[in-house]
């Protein structure tokens, strides 16, 4: 089993917004075209996403993530072992990942 490291900074220096169709370097795009396709290998094991070396994030682009994954892992705790986000920049795009996992996590129980 592997583990994998993406920088988004690789992807962008300007995180936009939650969909494609709201503009450049959204949330799905890096998600469907870059961590799908790690998530999706045999070997994958966990991934850690880097979040340094940007101009900041809006708050629809982790959040959007967050969601993201929640619908490939399907429980949250699947998430929490499968994924870490890191940054040497602001601790806030992690929180706000994590926060918005947890509302959706709740919402999908009270379903």
């Amino acid at each position: 089993m592997s583990k994998y490291t993406l920088n988004i900074a690789d992807f962008t220096t300007t995180p936009g917004p939650r969909f494609r169709s709201m503009g450049d370097s959204s949330a799905e795009e890096y998600f469907f075209d870059y961590i799908l396709k790690v998530l999706q290998n045999e070997d994958f094991n966990h991934l850690t996403i880097n979040l340094s070396n940007t101009w900041g994030y809006g708050p629809s682009f982790t959040s959007q993530l967050g969601v993201y994954f929640l619908e490939h892992f399907n429980v949250m705790g699947e998430v929490k072992n499968k994924v870490t986000l890191i940054s040497d920049d602001s601790k806030e795009p992690i929180e706000r990942f994590w926060n918005q996992l947890a509302l959706e996590n709740k919402r999908i129980e009270n379903e």
